[in-house]
Order: structure tokens, then sequence, then C-alpha cells
């Protein structure tokens, strides 16, 4: 009897550990909002209701997926790029007009962020992309904030 409490009280321990330890070193992803969408949420409607038309509608170069161009003022002056797939908001990107510091990120969503590097993979790589993967030496720095569902490409302390 002994014996099996002993058992049951390291198992115990060593089954609570790891459930600790991943958590932190892999945060959930949360949508991302912006205004009033949400990614994988919000239908191409609520997109056209929110932004009106796009500036441009048209494919990625790269990879011909389709793409909408809105010109906005927030978070940061830029072009909003939006992805709609199968009726629904597929993702954003917002390509800044000019550089914005670190700070000034971590000034609008928050301390809670993560910097990750990743390298490109280019092995498998077709024409002008190829898929990425987590490095911590890799050539592509980016400050992520999984709770917002946000990542940042930075270049030193500049977005």
């Amino acid at each position: 009897m002994k014996r099996a409490t002993c058992l049951l009280s390291i198992f115990l321990l060593i089954g609570s550990y790891p459930a600790a330890t991943q958590t932190q070193s892999h945060p959930v992803w949360k949508p991302a909002h912006f205004r009033n969408l949400v990614v994988g949420q919000s239908t191409t409607r609520q997109i056209i209701a929110e932004l009106g038309r796009p500036k441009y509608v048209g494919k990625e170069d790269d990879t011909l997926t389709p793409m909408w161009t809105y010109e906005v003022q927030e978070p940061f002056p830029g072009f909003l790029y939006v992805y709609p797939l199968r009726g629904r908001l597929k993702g954003l990107t917002l390509g800044l007009k000019s550089s914005v510091g670190k700070d000034e990120v971590v000034r609008l969503y928050g301390t809670r962020y993560h910097i990750v590097r990743y390298d490109f993979d280019d092995c498998l790589g077709r024409g002008g992309t190829a898929p990425v993967y987590q490095s911590p030496n890799g050539q592509i720095e980016r400050m992520e904030f999984p709770e917002s569902g946000i990542s940042v490409s930075l270049n030193g302390n500049q977005v």
C-alpha cells in the first residue's frame, strides 16, 4: 500500500509539471481583431460593411491568394491587406507607410509578447515563397502577441 501511494504521488507530481511548462512555451493563439472584424469568423459582407469597398481587389503575387486592399490610418497609417476565403476573413496584414518603433507597438498592444526567430526552408520553396520554421538563429525576427492574434515583423527596434 505504501508503494502504491508513493507511485501515485510521484505520478501526480510528474503529471503536473508538463502542463505548466507547456502553457508557458506554447501559448494559445486567439483570432486577431480589427475594428469589429474577427479573423476566421467575420464574413465578407461584414468586411464590406465595416471597411467599405476595397481600393484594390486581386491576388497576392507569390501565392495567388485572394486579397482586398484598404488604406487605413489605424492602428498605424498604411495599407490593410484583407484575405477572404470561402466567404470568411482568413487573415489580415498591415503594410506600414513608414516604420514604427517597437516601443509604439508595446504601448498599443501591451507587454505580453514573445520574441521569436524564424528562418526560411529553401528546400520547399516555390519561386518567390518559401515556408518558414522556428529557429533560434533565424534571420526573421517577430514580436508575437498570441492573446491578441498579432505577429509583428521586426528589424532591430523598428517594425
